[in-house]
């Protein structure tokens, strides 16, 4: 049964893995190379990785669940940096 629950962590982690990927290369090429983007898919990685790391058997893992939350452009950097643009926006 640990192997099932390790399996899914290990799943959940490499798609989380993965859109989190996606998201920096969008923004890599936005901020870098200047190039037009579609938009980055918010909260769904940081959420996988947060789930996959929370699901490992190893405890220090879950200490570390919420890491997923702030390496993933789409969670918590890229709603800080939206929230930042609008501010300055508004003010001139």
């Amino acid at each position: 049964m640990a192997q099932i629950g390790t399996a899914i962590s290990v799943l959940f982690l490499i798609l989380g893995t993965l859109i989190t990927v996606v998201n920096w290369i969008g923004v890599y090429k936005a901020a870098v190379k200047k190039e037009q983007t579609g938009s980055w898919i918010p909260f769904i990685g940081g959420i996988m990785l947060l789930i996959g790391l929370l699901l490992l058997p190893n405890s220090t893992a879950k200490k570390m669940c919420w890491i997923g939350c702030i390496v993933d452009w789409g969670s918590i950097p890229g709603i800080v940096y939206t929230v930042v643009a609008l501010l300055r926006r508004k003010r001139g």
